[in-house]
């Protein structure tokens, strides 16, 4: 019973107050999925061609299992890197999220696992530093959860990025419960955004040495702290022009983060046609559905 009740805290922590979910395999593309695998594997490509294609494929119908695999596969291959640690870390963790509770633990241990080799070969590994963080304050201590640890490798971040830096003390107090410090911190990488004229910048680069759904987690954070609605607009705005089959994040989240955002603004047409598109993306999407008939009430 101990370990339920700290899985079942493991996957609030993670998927409380409306955070966004990660992508699901699609149980009705099934037969597709597995007829381009089996292409793959009978392919005349060399073994680390069809390894990158595997994870090419299983990354865009978000097949955790078969990531894993594929990523075990290209690190026999090709031995480790900070980088492929880190994406088997990340798959590990989202296929914690997706299973049974009671199974979830050694996709947890996994995760941590994988992150700690990858900052061992790269301590300076930016998108690593930012999930290791997040993911030490999310597990259980029983489980390898450690806000201590959490909070040095965020001293480590400061240095390296402050901005990010800024973000993941916010994430650390928030698990603490510490509402009050954690605001503090989101204004400040938010001032900071402002000062660095963050807009202005070519994001294409800015992003470039972050984690794929940073832009994403910018502007999720602008709508739940109410802070910055223009950075987190550019932010969204980017994510959704950058949006392919391999992210992880279902695009009618993106699309209803930005109707928030507008209707933080006060651009309440825009607002609404926003959150139109992500019912058009998603017909079930619940929160879409409530957001619009609060919009179409306030019009």
């Amino acid at each position: 019973m101990r370990f339920v009740f700290f899985l079942m805290l493991f996957s609030s922590l993670v998927l409380g107050q409306n955070k966004t979910p990660f992508k699901k395999f699609n149980e009705a593309n099934r037969a597709e999925y597995l007829l381009k695998k089996k292409t793959i594997q009978v392919s005349k490509s060399s073994r680390l061609e069809k390894i990158n294609l595997r994870i090419q494929l299983a990354s865009r119908y978000n097949e955790q299992d078969d990531l894993i695999t594929a990523l075990e596969d290209k690190i026999s291959n090709q031995g480790e890197s900070a980088q492929l640690l880190y994406l088997l870390g990340g798959a590990n963790g989202i296929k914690a999220l997706q299973v049974n509770r009671m199974f979830s633990v050694s996709y947890v241990k996994a995760m941590l696992k994988n992150f700690k080799r990858a900052l061992a070969l790269n301590p300076n590994h930016l998108p690593t530093l930012e999930a290791y963080i997040e993911s030490l304050c999310m597990v259980p201590s029983l489980l390898g959860g450690d806000i201590d640890k959490a909070k040095v490798l965020a001293k480590q971040l400061m240095k390296l990025d402050q901005v990010k830096a800024y973000f993941s003390f916010a994430f650390i107090a928030a698990a603490e419960a510490k509402k009050s410090q954690a605001t503090d911190y989101y204004k400040k990488a938010f001032d900071l955004l402002e000062k660095q004229s963050f807009c202005s910048q070519n994001l294409s680069d800015y992003f470039a040495q972050h984690s794929m759904n940073f832009s994403y987690k910018i502007a999720e954070d602008s709508v739940l702290n109410k802070l910055s609605p223009g950075i987190g607009l550019c932010s969204i705005d980017y994510f959704i022009d950058k949006q392919s089959s391999v992210y992880n994040i279902p695009l009618e989240w993106a699309y209803f983060r930005k109707a928030q955002l507008l209707d933080f603004v006060g651009d309440r047409d825009q607002a609404l046609l926003m959150t139109k598109q992500a019912l058009s993306i998603n017909p079930n999407f619940e929160l879409g559905q409530a957001l619009q008939t609060k919009q179409q009430k306030a019009l």
